[in-house]
């Protein structure tokens, strides 16, 4: 999700990606009680995913460009599919939730801070690497709610602490996209 990669050159050969799920597949199936996790993937929202991979998969046959379609399906939303099954089976209790928050804040506001402290000088706009200002908008709007989250009431000082830190380099990062788009985003949420 953070593209770390792309600040750096030289982490482009690390695949970071194709090294995060390959262990995530590995740890999953290694793990206890694999079979009833499985049971998980009949959550609604699995199921919807599972409904846009059969509607993508029948849209092939009239697309205009069959094979760039049927790659797509087979090589990028495949891994999309078995990320989020994996993710959704894994999920056993609340702390392990808790967990991935923690994960997924922390990682956003590493990135944006990195994005801030590498901008070019004199751009007006902060984005770079494959996220325009409007998918950072995004992406940063979107990482907001779970920032509230870790500042609850009754959760410990370090998740406030984490929240808080995490709320204000993403929303700094919102304002310097320069987006509309995420500007329209943060009053959806905002208002929500």
């Amino acid at each position: 999700v953070w593209r770390v990669q792309e600040m750096f050159p030289l982490l482009r050969y690390v695949q970071f990606t194709a090294l995060v799920s390959a262990a995530s597949v590995l740890l999953f199936v290694t793990g206890k009680g694999v079979v009833k996790r499985l049971t998980y993937l009949k959550h609604p929202l699995y199921q919807i995913v599972l409904w846009i991979l059969v509607f993508g998969v029948m849209s092939i046959p009239t697309s205009l460009r069959m094979g760039d379609s049927l790659r797509f399906i087979t090589s990028n939303f495949a891994k999309t599919i078995l990320a989020v099954g994996i993710l959704i089976a894994s999920v056993r209790d609340r702390r392990d939730l808790d967990r991935l928050v923690r994960i997924f804040v922390l990682g956003g506001a590493g990135y944006v801070a990195a994005a801030m402290a590498f901008a070019r000088p004199g751009a007006g706009r902060l984005g770079g690497g494959s996220y325009d200002p409007n998918d950072l908008g995004l992406f940063t709007v979107s990482t907001i709610p779970l920032c509230l989250y870790l500042m609850r009431r009754g959760a410990s000082g370090l998740d406030r602490l984490i929240g808080v830190a995490g709320l204000t380099a993403l929303m700094s990062a919102t304002v310097l996209s320069g987006s509309r788009g995420g500007f329209l985003a943060l009053v959806v949420v905002a208002g929500y």
